[in-house]
């Protein structure tokens, strides 16, 4: 996910909002100082995270912001909300991954035997096109995000970058309790976007963590993973007060 994907936001939510957006770690132009696979290995911590954009919003003279987070984007939309909730407005996911991780992304990027599995197979040219195609076949991906994923391994290092978004996600597990801890005794203001027709990250990936925390406004939208145009630029913009 890059940050210039947002910009069919510009023409709704722009009305009424800053809008500052990122590149994901090893997305489009975002780079390390240090791109070794030791570097990578290590991590980022929640509080390193937080860290990076405290001094940002410091450079730019921001003292308060809302949060947007997209996919795996909302792992670190999720991760400010833990550390920072007394600077933050309002916390909007869609397609909130960070609320249910995959089976298949928990165990790829938190346990030994799936960073294993996972180095040996992304850094292997032939190994990835083969497990896409039967993630498809078994429906544990659909077509979108195979066509997605199968353009982002075609070089070694783009196989290397996608490697290093699982690994970076390793730290980034949601602390549901403190995080519904934050956003209440904040008063933050919560809103989850979900896509009717998104196999990944269907409403039903928050069934338990709704039960533990009513959000302010759950909105389901006529789409599918692929959401982040106009449309729902247009629905949020009607959303927020």
């Amino acid at each position: 996910m890059h940050g210039k994907q947002f910009r069919d936001l510009e023409e709704t939510v722009g009305k009424n909002f800053i809008l500052i957006s990122f590149d994901l770690f090893f997305h489009q132009e975002t780079r390390l100082f240090d791109q070794s696979l030791k570097a990578i290995k290590r991590g980022l911590k929640k509080r390193e995270f937080s860290k990076i954009i405290l001094d940002f919003c410091q450079f730019r003279k921001i003292s308060r912001f809302s949060v947007l987070g997209y996919s795996i984007g909302t792992h670190y939309a999720t991760v400010l909300t833990e550390e920072i909730p007394h600077l933050i407005d309002h916390y909007i996911l869609a397609a909130p991954a960070s609320i249910n991780p995959s089976i298949l992304v928990r165990f790829l990027s938190t346990t030994l035997l799936g960073n294993y599995l996972l180095k040996s197979i992304i850094l292997n040219k032939n190994a990835l096109p083969y497990l896409l195609k039967s993630l498809k076949t078994l429906g544990a991906i659909d077509q979108k995000a195979f066509s997605v994923l199968s353009e982002e391994v075609k070089t070694t290092r783009l196989r290397l970058y996608l490697y290093a978004n699982f690994i970076y996600l390793r730290f980034f597990d949601t602390d549901e309790d403190r995080l519904i801890n934050s956003i209440q005794k904040n008063n933050i203001q919560s809103y989850f976007y979900f896509g009717e027709f998104d196999r990944n990250y269907p409403l039903k990936i928050g069934n338990r963590f709704f039960k533990k925390m009513k959000p302010t406004q759950i909105i389901i939208l006529p789409l599918g993973h692929d959401m982040i145009h106009y449309d729902f630029g247009l629905s949020l913009s009607h959303t927020l007060p």
